[in-house]
């Protein structure tokens, strides 16, 4: 299945043509289907999250390539000083999340910015391809940052409504309007605008992450 026809599977449900159990059953497919890969994909990421490393000043010891792209990236300098966070949200943030905090987190950004399933899946496939790139491990100053910002860029790339800066901040305040974009365009340039997810790829990531087993952690 193409990334075209799993987004049009559903698009006529409301069509008077097909019977109220027809649309029942579909309207369950597709929700089963969503919660699946919410499950799926905060237990990949979950399973891929490292702690952050840090030398005597505390800040984060940049041991991998880009940087430069990495502090600007890295949520650290600014949980640190955000005036607003308490001592123990700053330190719940700068620790390794656990697998319900992923969940809840990607949950709330999918429902809150209506963000479909397979954006989700192509999102995460260009995280993939991003992390391979630059070598990077998943922090837990970072994979929220680069969780909101590879589905945006896959959201682009599929011709879908992208989310404007603005809304972003308001799901993660710890960022400005702007600094979605900087980073964004980071990914492009690191990706050198290597963003299409072939449907190939496409089908075996959803088929995983779709699935009833918890497979995401292959």
């Amino acid at each position: 299945m193409c990334i075209l026809e799993c987004m049009n599977e559903f698009k006529d449900i409301s069509s008077a043509s097909w019977s109220p159990v027809v649309i029942r059953k579909c309207r369950r497919k597709r929700c089963q289907e969503t919660r699946n890969i919410i499950r799926n994909v905060a237990v990949w990421i979950s399973g891929h999250i490292e702690p952050s490393v840090y030398d005597g000043t505390k800040r984060p010891i940049l041991e991998w390539k880009y940087a430069r792209q990495y502090t600007l990236i890295s949520e650290f300098n600014r949980i640190i000083h955000e005036d607003t966070l308490k001592e123990e949200e700053k330190e719940e943030l700068l620790e390794v999340p656990s697998l319900q905090t992923v969940r809840a987190f990607l949950r709330h950004f999918v429902t809150i910015c209506q963000v479909k399933p397979e954006i989700v899946v192509c999102g995460i496939s260009l995280m993939r391809r991003f992390l391979a790139t630059t070598g990077w491990k998943l922090r837990a100053t970072t994979w929220r940052i680069l969780l909101i910002t590879c589905i945006r860029v896959a959201q682009k790339v599929e011709a879908h409504p992208s989310l404007l800066s603005t809304d972003l901040s308001h799901v993660y305040p710890l960022f400005k309007p702007n600094e979605f974009v900087e980073i964004e365009n980071v990914i492009l340039k690191i990706l050198n605008y290597k963003v299409l997810i072939t449907n190939e790829v496409f089908s075996h990531q959803y088929s995983i992450l779709s699935g009833d087993r918890e497979s995401a952690e292959k």
